[in-house]
């Protein structure tokens, strides 16, 4: 159910995103950072998730971004996203609690890794984007915005994966 479930929203949260967001960009003028939408639901949803659901959801919402995005090529949203689902199943199976300010936390890194990818991909393309304005006026800003969001979107994220029937694992023992 998890997957349709990023069928839907994912798109939803890309299209979010990448029009109506970048409209509200005016009202804070000379800072051009906005929520990752995308990025921050990724984290959330996995936080509580199978492994397969959670990288199904991290390609959908990667791919589902690029595709929105006229300026990144497609499949550069799907890195970040990707690699901070192996890291938050890592985690998950390392320690057997983790507190919400590892959530924050992994958000936090995943944004940041999300920018420097991205960064990377302009210089690569020979788009000269001077590296102190990218962080000042673009990165710290959607820092910001992802760590303020992240609590939200992780409530309502949960809510919902709350009432999705969970599949049983054919190889758990259950009481008669």
């Amino acid at each position: 159910m998890g997957y349709y479930i990023a069928l839907i929203l994912l798109p939803l949260l890309a299209i979010l995103e990448n029009s109506v967001l970048i409209d509200l960009q005016a009202l804070y003028a000379p800072l051009y950072g906005q929520p990752s939408l995308v990025l921050v639901a990724i984290i959330a949803w996995s936080w509580h998730s199978e492994l397969t659901e959670a990288i199904f959801w991290a390609f959908v919402g990667g791919i589902a971004s690029d595709l929105l995005n006229p300026i990144v090529p497609v499949g550069v949203s799907v890195i970040a996203p990707l690699v901070m689902v192996f890291a938050v199943k890592t985690i998950e199976r390392l320690f057997y609690q983790v507190s919400i300010f590892t959530l924050i936390a992994f958000v936090a890194v995943g944004t940041i890794l999300h920018h420097v990818i991205i960064f990377i991909t302009f210089s690569s393309q020979g788009i000269i984007v001077p590296l102190a304005e990218y962080i000042q006026s673009y990165s710290i800003v959607t820092l910001a915005f992802n760590i303020l969001g992240i609590m939200p979107m992780y409530w309502v994220l949960r809510r919902i994966q709350k009432r999705i029937p969970q599949r049983q694992n054919p190889w758990a023992v259950t009481p008669r």
